[in-house]
């Protein structure tokens, strides 16, 4: 028989119990019955339970199980004198860990106990455990290669791997459909970012105005469109613990957008500084010295005053390898803004501009597009169908999907009439007479300027002796505008206390 009276003191017949259960298809229930058994065990061993610790869809072969790691530090209050616990697979997996864990609840006066496997006293019981720690490794282990196993499979024959539902697609029969909803929206959303130069946050709020949701009605946050801009399963790919299949999903973007996606991506992770103390830096991605190349990022600092300054800064003198000073964030800005708005009132431009505008709305909206499609797939089903019908092919599923499908044709067609409706098409003195006034706007507010910065700057080089060249790109035309000398002042001489 074991004894149960395993530590000295005031607390040894106080315990803790600590449940867990992993994502191995097991649900809250399971917590419930390691809790009940437990419990049972107490009361038949006069052992008084005064907490519990559970860790829901953890697994015991890491160490990131965060009711375990608190049950471990209070352990060292000394409390409580026994863990009790439903196996000792609960406890840990691995036989390295079980020992490490062991030691530090030994040294704190605690000892692990099972409430289900029966651990003897002496060396005959120090055997066993060591033995039922290698057998729940061994378990892990094989658990761990039959599910990598499975997944692999699954790659390989273009099944789903399992996780959150991907937007874009369904899962049908354990493969990955396009959703008729959500992949139009996963489209528009690489153009904007791809090829419109739209911020995650702004992309996010547009579809937010639009109406766009998920498939259970919640929003798209910035959050769920920046992990879509990053996944390769929209090019058809899926990969799992090595396993590649290039062709396992219905491909909803080409290369050319995805790797314009990416390569925008990269650069953006390396801006760094586009919001700093509240502050946005509009033109972070976009600016760079035209001494030494480098980016210049957004910092502010505190003067003695406690006035707060914002400038751009060069990397290339934030590591003492280019004596560029510090511009004012307003300076700069503003500059390239009104080096852009003063080229908008040139009559040659605008008219050029105005002609590109106009020309770009004669190319349908992705959404119109799309549906324009869906309306000549379904008319060429009812041909399919009128001929059969003519070649004296009549059934009674003829004429049920006939009847779906000239359905289908109405809904669709009425659907086109109303997105053509909602986006109207500017006539040419529109699109001049709004560019006359934009000509004559320079805004303050940082949403406006980022604005403008997105619609026409390709590039921005700024020079010590305070020159700006702004690099533009107007609908695929190129073109520079420089400054001249000096228009732009270093930031003030006092010394800044920085913030990061």
């Amino acid at each position: 028989m074991t004894s149960d009276k395993f530590i000295n003191g005031e607390n040894a017949d106080k315990a803790v119990l600590y449940c867990r259960f992993s994502s191995e298809n097991q649900r809250e229930e399971s917590i419930e019955g390691q809790r009940r058994e437990c419990l049972e065990y107490a009361k038949k061993n006069g052992i008084e339970v005064i907490a519990k610790y559970v860790d829901r869809a953890k697994s015991a072969t890491t160490d990131n199980r965060p009711d375990f790691q608190r049950m471990m530090r209070e352990s060292a209050s000394r409390s409580f004198g026994i863990v009790l616990v439903w196996k000792f697979d609960r406890f840990a997996r691995s036989r390295y860990d079980s020992l490490e864990y062991k030691a530090i609840l030994k040294r704190n006066g605690v000892k692990v106990i099972s409430a289900t496997e029966r651990i003897m006293d002496g060396p005959d019981g120090i055997i066993m455990e060591s033995l039922l720690d290698g057998m729940s490794e061994y378990y892990s282990a094989d658990l761990s290669q039959k599910v990598k196993r499975g997944m692999t499979e699954n790659v390989l024959k273009g099944k789903t791997t399992g996780g959150f539902r991907q937007l874009g697609y369904r899962i049908i029969d354990g493969r990955y459909v396009i959703d008729e909803t959500e992949g139009p929206v996963v489209k528009e959303l690489f153009r904007l970012y791809a090829y419109e130069g739209m911020s995650i946050k702004a992309i996010a709020e547009k579809f937010q105005v639009l109406g766009y949701t998920r498939f259970d009605g919640t929003p798209l946050r910035r959050n769920t469109l920046e992990k879509a801009l990053a996944s390769e399963r929209y090019i058809g790919r899926l990969k799992c613990d090595g396993a590649v299949n290039d062709n396992a999903i219905p491909r909803l973007i080409d290369d050319a957008t995805f790797n314009k996606v990416q390569e925008r991506r990269a650069q953006k992770r390396h801006c760094g500084g586009a919001f700093q103390a509240n502050v946005e830096y509009s033109l972070t991605g976009r600016l760079f010295c035209g001494e030494c190349g480098e980016m210049l990022i957004g910092e502010s600092g505190t003067s003695k005053s406690k006035r707060l300054y914002s400038y751009y800064h060069c990397k290339g003198a934030r590591a003492h390898k280019c004596d560029t000073r510090r511009l004012l964030k307003e300076d700069v800005e503003n500059t390239v803004a009104l080096l852009i708005l003063d080229s908008l009132k040139e009559r040659k431009v605008i008219n050029e501009v105005a002609d590109r505008i106009y020309r770009a709305q004669r190319q349908d909206s992705t959404e119109l597009s799309r549906l324009k499609a869906q309306l000549t797939n379904v008319q060429t089903q009812i041909g399919n169908f009128e001929k059969a019908i003519g070649m004296g092919i009549i059934t009674e599923t003829t004429k049920s999907a006939l009847l779906r499908l000239e359905g289908e044709k109405s809904d669709l067609e009425k659907r086109i009439q109303r997105e053509q409706i909602t986006s109207r098409r500017c006539t040419k003195a529109e699109i001049v007479a709004s560019l006359e006034i934009l000509g004559d706007y320079l805004s303050e507010n940082d949403m406006h300027k980022r604005a403008l910065f997105e619609a026409f700057v390709d590039k921005v080089v700024a020079y010590k002796d305070g020159k700006i060249v702004v690099n533009v790109d107007v609908f695929a035309t190129k073109a520079k505008i420089e400054s001249i000398d000096g228009v732009v002042n270093g930031v003030r001489t006092e010394k800044l206390v920085l913030r990061q």
